[in-house]
């Protein structure tokens, strides 16, 4: 480059604004607007928390206050967060006009441990831990995730994943979701879990007084200690059902499918239930058999072991 070119470049400069606007437009486009809310609250308040999309993270801790964090979408009108008779309303505010893809808010919630908490979202990932009161947990497409020790636990998606781990001795679970899984960890009580799709998975160490699980094409795999005198169901139309028990427990066992196989490592051997038909059906008795265990499938496989036997 000749002498005058480089004399001509140290004469241009950037203008000041147009210098932001281009390291502006270099920035991470999620940076949204710092949220930090804080509002007393009772040891046991309800607390409904709703967004559209994003992240909802919740912990528990000691205070009887509700702190709000996170960033608030750039296209949130604003955080609502009110205080009223029923309770603590938290809410991310979209403008009426609001339409097709909303770009996520990021709230994290620190609340007492027994609150009552109720959590709506349309793809909004939700995460909770440490809760210890009614817990009720719903998204369209967001995942669910959720520690605690409720006694009285809720969490349903359509397309997402959900986890529950941990509750209250003698706690009612519900958890469902149409095409995402399910995953049931070291829980105590009554268990009602369905989807159509996604497979449900019982693992760790599960102590149920009942339980009804249902899928249509999904498996389902269950690993849990049985009340004395529970009742248990397990439906699945092409789905597997695979059931792993600590012990034969004293039960009646009703196990048939119209196509599917059944094996079992006690008891007597499955048997065909006509000559002309594919299915097969199992029936057994251990002990004083108080509880009962009734499993169908149309298609799916059945599989029942037990460790000690």
């Amino acid at each position: 480059m000749n002498r005058p070119a480089i004399l001509e470049l140290k004469r241009f400069t950037f203008p000041a604004g147009l210098l932001l606007a281009l390291l502006a437009a270099t920035l991470p486009a999620f940076a949204g607007t710092p949220v930090d809310k804080t509002v007393a609250a009772a040891a046991n308040e309800p607390v409904q928390i709703s967004s559209v999309a994003g992240s909802i993270k919740v912990t528990a801790w000691n205070r009887n206050e509700i702190h709000v964090g996170g960033t608030l979408s750039r296209n949130a009108e604003r955080l609502a967060v009110e205080k009223t008779a029923s309770g603590v309303s938290i809410r991310v505010v979209l403008p009426s006009h609001t339409s097709g893809n909303t770009e996520g808010s990021h709230l994290v919630i620190q609340l007492p441990a027994a609150s009552q908490l109720e959590v709506h979202t349309v793809s909004a990932d939700i995460d909770a831990s440490g809760v210890a009161g009614p817990v009720r947990l719903e998204t369209v497409s967001g995942n669910l995730a959720l520690v605690s020790r409720s006694a009285n636990i809720h969490a349903n998606t359509i397309s997402g994943d959900v986890g529950v781990t941990g509750s209250a001795p003698g706690a009612t679970i519900d958890a469902h979701s149409i095409s995402g899984k399910l995953r049931i960890d070291q829980v105590t009580g009554n268990l009602r879990a369905g989807t159509t799709s996604g497979a449900i998975q019982l693992a760790g160490e599960n102590r149920l007084q009942g339980a009804q699980l249902e899928t249509t094409s999904g498996d389902i795999r269950f690993a849990a200690a049985l009340g004395g005198d529970g009742n248990y169901e397990f439906h699945s139309v092409s789905g597997n059902v695979v059931l792993s028990l600590p012990g034969v427990p004293a039960a009646r066992f009703d196990v048939s499918s119209f196509s599917g196989d059944i094996d079992t490592n006690f008891g007597p051997a499955p048997k065909r239930t006509s000559e002309f038909a594919p299915g097969k059906e199992w029936h057994y008795q251990s002990g004083a058999a108080k509880a009962g265990i009734r499993i169908r499938t149309l298609s799916g496989d059945i599989r029942i072991r037990a460790t000690a036997h």
